[in-house]
């Protein structure tokens, strides 16, 4: 057994599928903020959030880089789909929407970022492209009755997927509306009995 500490500001950003993988496979966590984050930065492994401490009898182990991490977690707990190539497969959905956050993130928090109107007026205009292409990977499912990315069963990629769909939503609350495959991929997410309580009691912005 290991115990879990997620390093993170008050924000979804980069650990939120980190806390939805979390919360799907029950494991209980404790998340801590850094106190003085430019003191605290240059001690960290990239000078980057979030950082998972994991501690169980093989020692204490420090993990940054959202990817990575979300990965290590899938690793331990079976969401990294069954065989090599559902594997690649997550890795490959995983890493599209990682590059579709990059574009996404300084929209979400385009006050933060200073990002410009017509810069977020580009970023709308190209979101249906992006939500085309991955509703046709939906589509690639190995197991398409189930209503999953990979397989029969949800993976890491499909937590990561959700997360960013989410946002969107959250952002632009009918974006999905020509996207009825996707939209119910996100139904069926949201579902999900162990992620309740979770989408129920979170504030985070």
């Amino acid at each position: 057994m290991h115990d879990y500490e997620l390093i993170y500001f008050p924000a979804r950003g980069r650990a939120e599928h980190i806390r939805i993988l979390l919360a799907l496979k029950g494991i209980p966590y404790r998340e801590t903020m850094p106190s003085d984050w430019p003191s605290q930065k240059p001690k960290t492994p990239f000078g980057l959030l979030p950082i998972l401490i994991e501690r169980g009898d093989d020692g204490e182990f420090s993990l940054a880089e959202s990817g990575a991490i979300l990965r290590h977690l899938a690793r331990r707990f079976d969401m990294y789909g069954s065989g090599a190539r559902q594997h690649a497969m997550c890795d490959s959905l995983a890493d599209f929407i990682a590059d579709s956050r990059t574009k996404y993130i300084p929209i979400a928090y385009a006050a933060t970022f200073q990002t410009s109107p017509e810069a977020v007026a580009k970023y709308y205009e190209q979101l249906p492209q992006t939500l085309a292409t991955l509703e046709r990977a939906l589509g690639r499912s190995q197991s398409p009755e189930a209503g999953w990315f990979i397989g029969d069963s949800v993976t890491f990629a499909d937590v990561t997927a959700f997360d960013y769909l989410d946002g969107i939503e959250k952002l632009q609350p009918a974006s999905l509306s020509d996207f009825p495959a996707l939209q119910g991929f996100v139904n069926r997410f949201r579902a999900l009995p162990a992620l309740a309580s979770f989408l129920a009691t979170r504030q985070r912005p």
